[in-house]
């Protein structure tokens, strides 16, 4: 079952909502080979050093789509704030745009954390005015209910 998301006012208002990176098209290549190397590429590459072609992205899909020469790769989003960091990809919901002419890749995002609809900024400051986590997560969540399974 899916949820509905709910505006939250309170994170406006303490940090920058929306953010813009850059990662060079080397530094990207190294992230492909770690991912190759740790089995999160599945596909027969021997070497990166061919053309790297980027499909159109969009902010809100949880993957990426590139061609390394004619192999297509499809590669989990998350992947990429796991080996770049939370400081360059401080949430899951970005796109990225890549450069040919400069050769660099422009990540353009919003939001901090996962992407599933809970503001942190705000659930912090839900927390501070005193409420708890099962108030907190019904007001982030509220067509869903919490229960019990043990």
């Amino acid at each position: 079952m899916g949820y509905r998301s709910v505006k939250c006012p309170r994170c406006h208002t303490r940090d920058k909502k929306f953010f813009s990176k850059y990662i060079n098209k080397k530094r990207f290549v190294k992230f492909l080979k770690w991912a190759k190397a740790e089995g999160y590429l599945k596909t027969k590459i021997s070497h990166f050093k061919e053309k790297i072609s980027f499909l159109k992205d969009y902010q809100y899909s949880r993957s990426l789509r590139l061609y390394v020469g004619d192999t297509s790769i499809v590669l989990n989003k998350s992947l990429l704030r796991r080996y770049f960091g939370r400081v360059l990809f401080p949430s899951n919901n970005f796109k990225v745009i890549y450069n040919k002419k400069k050769s660099y890749l422009k990540i353009k995002g919003k939001g901090y954390g996962h992407g599933v609809g809970m503001c942190q900024v705000g659930a912090l400051e839900l927390a501070k005015r005193g409420m708890n986590y099962k108030q907190i997560l019904a007001h982030y969540f509220p067509e869903h209910k919490l229960i019990k399974l043990y």
